[in-house]
């Protein structure tokens, strides 16, 4: 199921709600309106984001018209937070070492 949370009729900036990727289908794009009960949108501008109920959040991608992974959700504020697995998180250790 798909669902249109947030729309800026000036910057054409949307957030979509999705149950799972398959529903990235229905979803306008820059120049394409989308599909099914979102056909009265003609288009949504690069970075517009789409949140899946599993903690996914996926943003338009600018260079390619194509709905892309951005980021996974952390925390029960539904924000999002980057994942970037090339990166040494501290420790609790890391951190007290740092006040001594």
């Amino acid at each position: 199921m798909v669902w249109l949370l947030e729309q800026n009729y000036n910057t054409h900036y949307c957030v979509f709600s999705i149950d799972s990727v398959e529903d990235l289908k229905s979803l306008p794009k820059y120049n394409v309106a989308g599909k099914g009960i979102l056909n009265t949108i003609s288009l949504c501008c690069p970075n517009s984001k789409a949140k899946c109920t599993n903690g996914d959040v996926y943003a338009l991608n600018g260079d390619t018209n194509e709905w892309i992974k951005y980021s996974a959700s952390s925390g029960g504020n539904g924000g999002g937070t980057a994942v970037t697995p090339d990166l040494d998180y501290a420790t609790d250790d890391d951190i007290k070492n740092l006040f001594k």
